[in-house]
């Protein structure tokens, strides 16, 4: 499932649940990103400095904020169309 499609299913609602279940889904955006684009296995602290800090290049970077800034956009519109 591409980032773009995962924004279309997250839950919505103002309930306390959904509001947790919209910081899980979140989270799981966020952390396939630093997945797949950054190779970054967890977001996690390990507390082990060669785990918890990364060299990655510019262009994963802006490739990976890029990514995350149209997963936003995107869930958003669909937002707005559903109201």
């Amino acid at each position: 499932m591409t980032t773009r499609e995962k924004a279309t299913t997250a839950p919505q609602g103002t309930t306390a649940e959904n509001m947790k279940s919209d910081a899980a889904y979140r989270l799981d955006v966020i952390t396939g990103l630093a997945k797949t684009i950054l190779g970054i296995k967890t977001l996690e602290t390990q507390n082990d400095d060669s785990l918890d800090f990364h060299e990655v290049s510019a262009w994963s970077l802006k490739a990976a904020l890029k990514a995350a800034y149209d997963a936003g956009r995107y869930a958003a519109e669909q937002e707005a169309a559903r109201k």
